[in-house]
């Protein structure tokens, strides 16, 4: 007998492209499940992101602080960034580091991915450990207005549990990070 979740495929049936912008796509797709029950799936598509974990040769983190529209707050974060598709994510968690953080990395390593929201969205996220770190003027894009913050990682787990470290890709990455530790 199978298991829900044990790896039965859905059979797509059709697809189409319902909305489009630069930044994400909204996708429906008609599926068969292994019932022979056909629903539909609608589902956000991006070409993925990365973040990219700068830490300083006295092992605290950089991050930046940036005003999150959807929220209406500000979010301490990691430095990140969307991808296309087809993208590299060690490049664009380069051109992220050095725009946002004005930073460039003598040492760029992937640590991890994960599925920001596997329910909603094909989104894959890259997550990068910088280090060996050199200053450089930053790039902010024009919708972004940020202040760079340096962290103790005592600092950011206090900051976590008291839930001012809220935004779930820095949560995640932070996670991988202190696996690594």
């Amino acid at each position: 007998m199978n298991q829900p979740g044990a790896g039965t495929p859905w059979e797509r049936l059709e697809h189409e492209t319902v909305f489009r912008c630069p930044y994400y796509t909204l996708e429906r797709d008609l599926y068969r499940l292994p019932s022979g029950e056909a629903r539909n799936y609608h589902y956000v598509h991006t070409g993925g992101s990365a973040t990219v974990i700068p830490e300083r040769a006295d092992g605290r983190l950089v991050l930046v602080r940036q005003y999150r529209y959807l929220m209406r707050l500000p979010s301490l974060e990691f430095p990140r960034g969307g991808m296309q598709p087809g993208d590299d994510a060690l490049v664009v968690a380069r051109k992220e580091l050095e725009e946002e953080a004005g930073l460039v990395a003598g040492e760029l390593q992937e640590i991890g991915r994960f599925a920001p929201y596997n329910g909603v969205s094909d989104e894959t996220s890259y997550v990068f450990l910088a280090r060996r770190l050199t200053e450089t003027a930053s790039r902010p894009e024009a919708t972004e207005e940020l202040s760079v913050e340096v962290h103790a990682v005592a600092s950011l787990q206090a900051l976590a549990r008291s839930g001012e470290l809220r935004d779930g890709m820095t949560l995640a990455a932070l996670y991988l990070y202190l696996l690594r530790r």
